[in-house]
């Protein structure tokens, strides 16, 4: 897991100098989640997209959207839409 989560931290630091090898690094990281079956928390899950492996940053890679109470992440690379329903308010 340690190894999975560092290589998330290099991708999101190489994402301005190299993003092929930012992606690369993204998907190792996932293919180490899948083989070993480790879970990732929501806060790791919500930094790249599943389908092309690009790290999220709001405003350059991915549009996020808060509406009726869902949470709606666009990345900009595959257009894949994520939506996410937020808490209710108490």
């Amino acid at each position: 897991m340690e190894c999975a989560i560092k290589l998330l931290d290099l991708a999101d630091k190489r994402w301005s100098s190299d993003p092929s090898l930012s992606r690369r690094y993204v998907e190792l990281a996932w293919r180490l989640k899948t083989k070993f079956n480790l879970r990732f928390s929501r806060e790791v899950k919500m930094h790249f997209c599943k389908r092309c492996f690009t790290i999220w940053r709001p405003g350059e890679t991915c549009r996020v959207r808060i509406r009726d109470g869902v949470l709606t992440v666009t990345c900009l690379n595959c257009n894949r839409v994520y939506r996410l329903p937020l808490p209710a308010k108490r």
